[in-house]
């Protein structure tokens, strides 16, 4: 039986944070988006099995730069010879944007990566964290590491630089390239890169994006375990993605 006072406690909490929210809504920022794409592509590797994929996003901005919300999106990880296989992924998070000096600023974040089954039989929720530079809108730098990737009991880091450049009011290039310290955990490490163009208006936005990905450090005369992780590789792939969005 629940304590009348953990009841109580928890009905003041929640309505702090409907009296926050509330009354910081003119300071707040909200978005959502729907999006349809070709091939969900993740740092050098397919979560989609090189098919297409949904998602969805909702994300809540307070003036502050403090920021929180989550994505989902289908995946298939062609492990269909397991039970209990995940086909979704959804992805909370909370972080921090704020100003470094001029035209500069910096993202702080967290992130949980959460499956509604199995990844090649293991449980695989894992979290990670991220840290973002960005110099207008034209450059963005991003590095993360998660200290049990994939829940593998190993730890992974990444790095990655993003370049933009407007065209038109509706009309943006933009190009990518990271590098994924995974050996541990894929038993090799890879460099990705990507070059693309964008067009927006209004709730819509087009996206044709060209991916590819090299593979080094790869280890050898390792035992194939049926169960480790081990995602579709890229090689090179065009991907198409419509996104809705307010």
């Amino acid at each position: 039986m629940v304590s009348p006072s953990i009841v109580q406690l928890s009905l003041r909490i929640v309505t702090l944070i409907i009296t926050v929210l509330a009354t910081s809504a003119a300071q707040a920022e909200f978005r959502a988006t729907l999006r349809g794409t070709t091939n969900y592509t993740w740092r050098g590797f397919t979560k989609s099995a090189d098919k297409p994929a949904v998602q969805a996003s909702i994300d809540y901005e307070h003036s502050s730069g403090v920021y929180l919300g989550s994505l989902a999106s289908t995946v298939n990880f062609k492990d269909r010879g397991f039970d209990d296989r995940s086909n979704v992924e959804v992805v909370p998070y909370l972080g921090w944007s704020f100003p470094v000096k001029d035209d500069w600023r910096a993202d702080l974040q967290v992130q949980r990566y959460i499956y509604d089954g199995k990844v090649f039989n293991n449980e695989s929720d894992y979290n990670e964290i991220y840290g973002f530079l960005h110099f207008q809108d034209t450059f963005s730098a991003r590095v993360s590491f998660s200290p049990d990737y994939y829940d593998r009991e190993h730890a992974a880091a990444d790095l990655a630089f993003i370049g933009r450049y407007t065209l038109t009011e509706t009309l943006n290039v933009s190009s990518g390239i990271g590098y994924s310290l995974t050996r541990d955990v894929l038993e090799y490490d890879y460099l990705y890169w990507n070059i693309g163009m964008s067009w927006y208006h209004r709730y819509v936005a087009l996206d044709l994006r060209y991916v590819q990905s090299a593979f080094f450090n790869e280890m050898e005369d390792v035992d194939k375990d049926p169960w480790r992780f081990e995602p579709e590789r890229i090689s090179a792939t065009v991907v198409f993605t419509v996104t809705f969005g307010f």
